[in-house]
C-alpha cells in the first residue's frame, strides 16, 4: 500500500484551492469584461487596390 505523508496531503489540497480558485476568477472575469466594441465605418472601409506610381517615385 502505498503510504502517503502528511506534508504531501497538505500540499495537494493547497494546490487544489489554487486551482480551483483560479479557474473561478477566470470564468467570473470571461463574463464580467466588457465585449469587443463594433468596428467603425472608417475601420471597414473597403481599400484603393490602386498603386500610386508617383507617391512611391517620390518616396524612393
Amino acid at each position: 500500500m502505498l503510504k502517503i505523508s502528511k506534508e504531501t496531503i497538505i500540499i495537494l489540497v493547497v494546490t487544489l484551492v489554487i486551482v480551483l480558485l483560479w479557474g473561478g476568477f477566470e470564468i467570473l472575469h470571461s463574463r464580467t469584461s466588457p465585449d469587443i466594441p463594433q468596428a467603425t465605418e472608417s475601420e471597414t472601409k473597403e481599400l484603393d487596390p490602386k498603386l500610386d506610381s508617383e507617391l512611391i517615385e517620390q518616396l524612393q
